[in-house]
C-alpha cells in the first residue's frame, strides 16, 4: 500500500521554494506541493505562488495553505487569481470560527475548500459537514485525538460526500507510520497525504526511516506500526525537566 504525497514549501523565498520543488521532484520524492500563504500580503503571497507556478513542470499539482491568514473580503477579492494560477485546493482560508463564512466562500468557489483548523471534534465535524463549509477535510491524528476519534470524524466526511487529505504535523517516522495505519484503514483518502515529515527532519528517530519512491509515500510493514525506533536518538531529544 502507498499514497500519493505532498511537500509543503513555506520558507516564504520564492527562488528557494522554485529551487527545493525541482529538488524533490529530480530525487522521485515529490512531485506535488503545497505552499503556505500568510507570510505577507496576499498580493506578495500569490506572486510566490505565480513563481513556482511558472517554474514547475505543467500541470503540476499546487495546493495553498493560508493558514487561517485571510478575510472573507479577501478571498472574493484574490479567488480569480488562485484560480487562473490552477490551484487545485485551498486550506483553510479563514480564521477557525468564521464557519458560516467558510461556507458562503465554498458555495462560490470553483476551487474546493479544505477544513483543517477549523475542525478538531466531532461537533466540528458535523457542523462543518452539515454547512457546508468545505468540500475536503484534512486528518490528523493529534488534531482529532487519536486514531478512533481521527475514524469517526472521517466517516462524518465520508457519510456528508466530503473528500479526505491526510494532514501531518512534522512528525518522524514513528507518527507518520501511526498515521499511514490509520489512513489504509479508510475506503478512501482521495487527496493522499503530506506526511513528509521524516524528510525534513535532521535526524529521523527510527532506524528504517519511511519509504519515499515513484511520488508515493509507502506503507511499512512489519510488528506494530513496521518501523523501528532509534532508542539512542530518542534519548538525545528527550525533555529532560
Amino acid at each position: 500500500t502507498s499514497f500519493s504525497a505532498i511537500w509543503a514549501l513555506a520558507s516564504g523565498d520564492a527562488a528557494q521554494e522554485v529551487e527545493e520543488a525541482q529538488g524533490m521532484i529530480e530525487k522521485g520524492w515529490f512531485n506535488r506541493f503545497k505552499i503556505k500563504l500568510g507570510f505577507a500580503d496576499p498580493q506578495t503571497d500569490l506572486d510566490r505562488l505565480a513563481a513556482l507556478q511558472k517554474a514547475l513542470p505543467t500541470g503540476t499539482d499546487i495546493i495553498a495553505d493560508v493558514n487561517q491568514g485571510w478575510s472573507e473580503a479577501d478571498f472574493i477579492r484574490y479567488l480569480p487569481r488562485l484560480a487562473d494560477l490552477g490551484v487545485s485546493l485551498v486550506e483553510q482560508p479563514l480564521p477557525a470560527g468564521q464557519m458560516a463564512a467558510m461556507a458562503r466562500i465554498s458555495e462560490r468557489s470553483p476551487i474546493p475548500i479544505m477544513m483543517d483548523e477549523g475542525v478538531f471534534t466531532l461537533e466540528e465535524a458535523l457542523d462543518g459537514c452539515a454547512r457546508a463549509a468545505g468540500s475536503v477535510l484534512s486528518l490528523k491524528l493529534c488534531k482529532h485525538g487519536g486514531v478512533h476519534q481521527l475514524k469517526q470524524v472521517a466517516g462524518i466526511a465520508q457519510a456528508a460526500g466530503v473528500q479526505l487529505y491526510g494532514g501531518c504535523l512534522l512528525e518522524s517516522s514513528v507518527g507518520a507510520a501511526a498515521h499511514l495505519h490509520a489512513f489504509a484503514t479508510l475506503p478512501a483518502l482521495e487527496w493522499g497525504t503530506e506526511h513528509f515529515g521524516p524528510k525534513i527532519l535532521i535526524e529521523d528517530l527510527c532506524r528504517n526511516a519511511l519509504k519515499y519512491e515513484n511520488f508515493e509515500v509507502h506503507l511499512p510493514d512489519g510488528p506494530g506500526l513496521g518501523v523501528t525506533p532509534d532508542l539512542d536518538l530518542i534519548e538525545k531529544y528527550a525533555r529532560k525537566d
